[in-house]
């Protein structure tokens, strides 16, 4: 499980939060490679001090891709991460548009958390761009799921001249494994 809350009714980002919980694991791999693939959605909280957006809540929904290599014999590199097909809604729901994606740098595990590490929005030829943490776990047997939570805070790539604080959730399940 995975959940987010906010609140667009105070000056900059209000009050928010973010909790995951998964179902202990049983018989995590020891070596191999997977990737998981699922949902990921979230709050979207404008700070009201630029333009279009005034301050608010919004939403965002998009696809979680991890790549976890259990072979990695320091955990030091294990975890690579992605979200794509980013898209904003306002907080009626109606689209405001596609946004960029965002990439994970690499990361480790330890047992069946994996460690918190740096994403940011991916934009070419710009660093003015939305930048945070990512932090997952793993759940069921083997290993089968991931739960994570996403949280940024920069500028709303849409061009609202707002910066934005995001809160996402994501459930994600294996889609494949290899084993050497």
């Amino acid at each position: 499980e995975a959940g987010v809350v906010g609140t667009g009714n105070y000056q900059k980002f209000g009050y928010g939060g973010s909790m995951m919980r998964a179902t202990p694991v049983t018989g995590l791999p020891a070596n191999g490679e997977a990737t998981y693939q699922g949902n990921y959605a979230g709050i979207r909280v404008y700070d009201g001090t630029g333009g279009t957006s005034g301050g608010g809540l919004g939403f965002v929904t998009g696809t979680a891709f991890l790549r976890v290599d259990f072979d990695d014999f320091d955990d030091g590199g294990a975890v690579d991460a992605a979200i794509t097909g980013r898209t904003a809604y306002d907080g009626n729901g109606a689209s405001l548009g596609a946004l960029p994606g965002l990439g994970a740098t690499t990361t480790s595990m330890s047992g069946s958390t994996i460690k918190q590490t740096n994403i940011t929005e991916v934009i070419p030829g710009t660093s003015d761009v939305m930048t945070g943490t990512l932090r997952a776990m793993f759940s069921g047997p083997e290993g089968k799921e991931i739960t994570g939570i996403v949280i940024l805070e920069g500028p709303d790539a849409l061009g609202s001249g707002d910066n934005v604080q995001e809160r996402g959730g994501f459930l994600l399940d294996r889609i494949t494994y290899v084993t050497p």
